[in-house]
């Protein structure tokens, strides 16, 4: 994987490799696997749903996915989503904090592409 466009897209290429105890074969295989999580798709699934209680467990996912792989845009984004939604009852605030995850979310789907 090109470490340049993966960085470029908001990856902390580093971070995520210290996570896998400096194997890159590891974490690129676990990056790899990041678009298949559904984590991502539940949130939209839910917000659009009115379901605060599911948003806020796919979001909490996401956000600990995103930390785990390095992905800092997408987790600061996906953080500032959880805790609008940890008491929530509804979701009348969480979806305006929708764009910068879409948009981060779509920046590591991209990278990750075209990093191969």
């Amino acid at each position: 994987m090109d470490r340049k466009i993966l960085e470029e897209g908001g990856i902390d290429y580093a971070d995520g490799l210290a996570r896998c105890l400096n194997d890159s074969s590891l974490y690129e295989r676990v990056l790899e696997k990041f678009p298949a999580d559904k984590s991502y798709s539940k949130i939209v699934e839910s917000l659009a749903a009115g379901d605060a209680k599911a948003a806020f467990e796919a979001a909490h996912t996401l956000k600990g996915v995103s930390a785990n792989l390095g992905l800092k845009d997408l987790y600061d984004s996906v953080f500032v989503l959880v805790e609008s939604l940890r008491n929530a009852s509804d979701i009348s605030g969480a979806e305006p904090l929708m764009p910068p995850v879409v948009s981060n979310y779509d920046r590591v789907i991209r990278a990750l592409e075209n990093a191969q």
